[in-house]
């Protein structure tokens, strides 16, 4: 509080209660400061979450669509063993057979 010699207690008064006002007029500006700081840090946070979460989406996505050529390519390859080994057996059994007959 600021002291002036000679005042009356009015002044006093007046002076406190300015001091006040002043106070609580930067305590209210000073919350609001902090609220707003803290409503933008929390966006930001929010927002690097969810960049975070839809990049790990879009790797997962891409983890299986991976994963499902490399099973479709072994079902191909499968397949082709499988042909391979029946035109196999096919042609052993139709040279036993011809074989079998001719003899």
């Amino acid at each position: 509080m600021a002291k002036f010699k000679g005042c009356g207690a009015r002044a006093r008064k007046r002076v406190k209660a300015r001091e006040v006002a002043r106070k609580q007029f930067v305590d209210g500006v000073m919350l609001e400061a902090k609220r707003q700081v803290a409503e933008e840090t929390f966006a930001m946070a929010l927002a690097e979450v969810l960049k975070e979460e839809e990049e790990e989406r879009e790797l997962k996505k891409v983890e299986a669509e991976s994963l499902a050529a490399q099973k479709a390519q072994e079902r191909r390859a499968k397949a082709q063993a499988d042909l391979k080994r029946k035109a196999e057996m096919r042609a052993a059994m139709s040279g036993s057979v011809g074989k079998g007959l001719g003899a």
